[in-house]
């Protein structure tokens, strides 16, 4: 503190205030608040004059009270006089008896420096010290230290001036070491923040939780002991550089309780330097693990599996957090077998570090691990990891290939969030130096994929997923910007609705496998790079929606089998141009084609007994729609949409009741006779001899015309090898 010079000493209490009022006192440079003086109310930003008591107080202490006035723009036009870069500094009693300081309290007094507050203030208001920019100095009394723990006025002068404080005693010494009495149960938070000069404190066993930053900012805190009786502690509680001693046995404890920022050291360890790397040494286990370096300038270094110190032999078992922390210099660091953890921030802005192994023995990497590695662009990760925490590769720009032996094991990879995956920076996934995973075959038996698996893998070009997989995480397959095949033969996923969120707009052909008897509803729902998807022959069912917005969707094969086609299947398919139904489906749903402005022709076979409504509304291009049933079904105005446009192929002897039904009746009907779709040469039977007829027609071999319904086995409009092959099933089914 500063010497008290030029002292007004305002020994007047509050209920003698009001005789003051008509006189101003004389100015001075420190102004001591008495020990009566119970609350600073708030004054009014604009109606000064009008304020309570404090205004008044004010006016008298300090001056002629401030006025803000307003210019012709409406904009505050700040007056103020020069009895304002009088004062100092502004010194409470020790047992000032005021908890409150208001708004605008101690506003725009230019030359206040210092500031001396006592321990009971628990409220200082916004923009109370408004203007008085120049404060340096902040001291709080430590009156009792008890009570002193939960105190909120350093709290608030942390929120209010975001200034260092300094704790005094009642003569106005500085507390350096603070020993907090037995008996205290908890440190509140922000109890010391920002106590930079406070170099020791003492926790007894009575205190049992410590609140969020409580000794935050405190920087000349360089080691703390806490003790078994605390199980909670908050948030930034201490600053990270600090050490933390805690009992033997307990360091995974606390080091959960504290956060990744810190280093927790147990009680008894030993701090020694070994090649000018610090371990702390447990004489009693001769374990160690590596926690700084004594140089910052370590270029290389390869950690040694074990070592001898003063005739101990200790194996090296782990790597501390922030052990190598900013070791720019640092270009390679080889990690050996022994060690089986390694600590968040461990190499955390090691710039210059280019590759690095993690060995078989580690089983998780830490949070920030490699955290602004930016030269780093190789990782091996062994089989034997199974986690890696936040942000672990942050920041590691120039990371170009990932190294794991065992996509098994790479498949059940907890990450904890989307930047964890190191392939989000390097994009490409190896299983050795030279050999990348671009087809990659999930094996048989993974039963699920971790989330943010392979997010990020754009060297992925295709993926087969098997049937032993039950469930796929979140965003496995986001930003696998090269993925075009996927092959499904699990049927649990295709009952998912997230098909697009899983793999990407950009997949264009999907296989679904011989396992899969259903393809669940919205399965594959807005996949809009989706070109071409083939069913394989196992699929009974399609649900509602499973293509709907599939906008890219081209060709689509249903296999034998399928007894229904649900609402909205191929809702939106906007370029599907070919579809064929097979024999045994006998319904088709609401809106199954709606919008499918692409298609052409389509063959409705024998076994359809309903056509939900608006089936094919939108249709605008359908010219060709031919039925094989003999009964008109019943259907709505919606149901086709082009009927005056579109040619309608009835059975042999139809036509009539198809002209008399409601309609149907719109369409330019033609009566097929006896043709049959396949019966190419119309001999009566489908054979080989109609494929050899196909075949000729479109090589162009012969100049036979043929009936356009019956060359065309599928229905799709043209007349091609797809034919060929529709043809060729229906002979070997006979």
């Amino acid at each position: 503190m500063k010497p008290m010079k030029r002292i007004v000493s305002l020994i007047v209490s509050v209920l003698s205030l009001s005789s003051a009022y008509s006189e101003t006192l004389p100015v001075e440079e420190i102004v001591s608040i008495p020990a009566s003086f119970t609350e600073f109310i708030g004054r009014s930003y604009d109606d000064c004059p009008n304020a309570p008591d404090w205004c008044l107080y004010y006016e008298n202490v300090f001056g002629t009270v401030y006025h803000p006035e307003l210019d012709e723009n409406g904009n505050l036009n700040d007056i103020y006089y020069s009895s304002h870069d009088v004062v100092k500094e502004i010194i409470f009693h020790p047992q000032s008896q005021a908890t409150t300081i208001g708004q605008y309290a101690f506003c725009y007094l230019a030359a206040l420096q210092s500031i001396t507050f006592s321990q009971g203030i628990i409220s200082i208001a916004n923009y109370a010290f408004l203007g008085s920019q120049n404060v340096s100095s902040v001291n709080v009394y430590v009156t009792d230290l008890s009570s002193f723990c939960n105190n909120q006025v350093v709290g608030q002068i942390r929120s209010r001036l975001n200034k260092l404080v300094t704790l005094i005693d009642s003569d106005g010494v500085e507390i350096s070491e603070f020993v907090i009495p037995d008996g205290v149960e908890s440190i509140g938070a922000s109890a010391f923040n920002n106590c930079a000069g406070l170099t020791a404190v003492t926790i007894p066993e009575s205190v049992s939780a410590i609140g969020a930053s409580a000794f935050a900012g405190c920087t000349g805190l360089t080691s703390v002991t806490i003790p078994e009786s605390v199980t909670s502690i908050g948030n930034n509680a201490f600053p990270s550089s600090t050490e933390i001693w805690v009992p033997k046995g307990l360091k995974g404890y606390y080091q959960n309780l504290l956060g990744a920022n810190y280093k927790v050291f147990e009680t008894g360890t030993q701090i020694s330097t070994y090649n000018n790397v610090i371990y702390a040494l447990d004489k009693d286990s001769h374990k160690a693990e590596a926690v700084g370096v004594r140089d910052n300038t370590l270029s290389s270094y390869s950690m040694p599996k074990q070592f001898i110190l003063s005739g101990v032999r200790y194996m090296v078992t782990a790597i501390n957090n922030s052990a190598f922390k900013d070791c720019q210099n640092m270009t390679e660091i080889n990690i050996p077998l022994s060690v089986t953890e390694i600590g968040s921030y461990a190499f955390s802005g090691c710039t210059s570090l280019t590759s690095v192994t993690i060995p078989e023995s580690v089983t998780s990497i830490s949070d920030y691990t490699f955290k602004d590695c930016s030269s780093l662009t190789c990782v091996f990760i062994p089989s034997t990891v199974t986690g890696i925490g936040k942000n672990a590769f942050s920041g590691c720009i120039g990371l170009t290939k990932v190294i794991t032996p065992d996509i098994t094991a790479w498949c059940n990879i907890s990450f904890s969030d989307y930047f964890t995956n190191p392939l989000y920076y390097a994009h490409h996934l190896y299983r050795d130096e030279n050999t990348e995973y671009t087809d990659i075959v999930i094996p048989e038996g993974v039963s699920g994929i971790a989330s943010y698996a392979f997010t990020g893998c754009s060297g992925m070009t295709s993926v087969t997923i098997p049937s032993s997989v039950e469930s796929i995480g979140q965003r496995v397959f986001s930003g696998c910007t090269g993925l075009v095949r996927v092959e499904i033969n699990s049927e649990t996923i295709l009952s998912s609705h997230f098909m697009n969120n899983i793999f990407g707009s950009q997949v264009e052909n999907y296989i679904t496998g011989g396992d899969v008897t259903r393809i669940g509803n919205s399965a594959f729902e807005n996949c809009t790079g989706l070109k071409t998807v083939t069913i394989g022959d196992g699929v009974a069912s399609i649900g509602n929606s499973a293509f709907r917005r599939c906008s890219n969707l081209i060709s689509v094969t249903i296999p034998d089998g399928i007894t229904s086609i649900d609402d909205y299947t191929f809702d939106g398919c906007t370029c599907l141009t070919r579809v064929i139904i097979p024999p045994t489906v006998t319904s088709i749903g609401n809106y199954a084609f709606y919008s499918c402005s692409g298609l052409k022709t389509i063959i409705i076979p024998e076994g359809v007994t309903t056509i939900g409504g608006e089936a094919f509304n939108g249709c605008s291009n359908l010219t060709s729609v031919t039925v094989e049933m003999e009964t008109p079904l019943t259907i709505t105005e919606n149901t086709f949409t082009n009927r005056a446009n579109a040619t309608l192929y009835v059975p042999a002897g139809c036509k009539t009741a198809y002209e008399a039904a409601q309609y149907w009746q719109d369409f330019n009907i033609v009566e097929m006779a006896s043709v049959v779709p396949g019966d190419v040469n119309g001999d009566g039977d489908i054979d080989i001899n109609d494929v050899m007829a196909l075949v000729s027609h479109i090589c162009g071999q012969t100049p036979t015309q043929f009936d356009y319904t019956a060359a065309d086995a599928n229905g799709d409009g043209e007349i091609d090898i797809n034919d060929v092959m529709r043809v060729v099933d229906t002979i070997v089914n006979q």
